[in-house]
């Protein structure tokens, strides 16, 4: 199984480059009398990561798979499971770049997944 696929689509993921965030959803703050007290309506995690330097083809096929939707993908792999399931999530470039590989400049695409609720 790959290591990350969105919309069945395999997103190369660069090495140590991964971060995972849980993300607590509902409210907090104090009372009138200063108690603390919190409403939790539900816990998704975002994860966060970059490719490693690719060719032209694979950046512009990578990138038009996690910008070509407003609406939640399927996204799957050994990220988000260890027993091969699937998370529906919102996907997200955050910086499109190049990296000097050799002579010439590879792209690399930085971007975040969040799991939807």
């Amino acid at each position: 199984m790959a290591f990350l696929t969105v919309a069945g689509v395999t997103i190369p993921v660069a090495a140590n480059s991964v971060r995972r965030d849980e993300v607590v959803i509902g409210d907090a703050g104090r009372t009138f009398d200063g108690t603390f007290r919190q409403t939790l309506r539900n816990r998704v995690w975002d994860f966060q990561g970059e490719t490693p330097p690719m060719d032209s083809a694979t950046a512009a096929t990578v990138y038009n798979t996690l910008t070509s939707s407003s609406q939640p993908q399927t996204v799957a792999g050994d990220l988000v499971s260890s027993s091969g399931g699937s998370i529906s999530g919102f996907t997200e470039v955050e910086s499109f770049g190049a990296i000097m590989s050799g002579s010439t400049h590879a792209p690399v695409i930085r971007w975040t997944i969040r799991q939807s609720s």
